[in-house]
């Protein structure tokens, strides 16, 4: 999970000129990271009921608490309903 959340906010910059950013985020390593995570947190937070799991959601208060980043917020963009109907907090 560490190695996971190293490569997601050495990868994480702002940007916000990106023509495809969720094309861009899953063809680097950081964004590819962050789909990992992100899934892996929703698969905890089905199989148990508690919610999603401290690592991810300290990642995404990281990511959505800093300057905008495209990409970042395209792959948070792209499980943002499931995300939510998982942990609605």
């Amino acid at each position: 999970m560490d190695w996971l959340r190293i490569l997601i906010t050495s990868w994480s910059t702002p940007r916000l000129d990106t023509s495809s950013p969720l094309g861009a985020a899953t063809a680097a390593p950081g964004g590819s990271a962050l789909l990992s995570l992100t899934a892996r947190g929703l698969q905890h937070a089905v199989r148990t009921g508690e919610g999603m799991p401290e690592q991810l959601t300290t990642v995404l208060e990281e990511l959505l608490g800093a300057e905008p980043d495209d990409q970042a917020l395209a792959v948070i963009g792209f499980g943002l309903g499931q995300l939510h109907h998982c942990d609605p907090g």
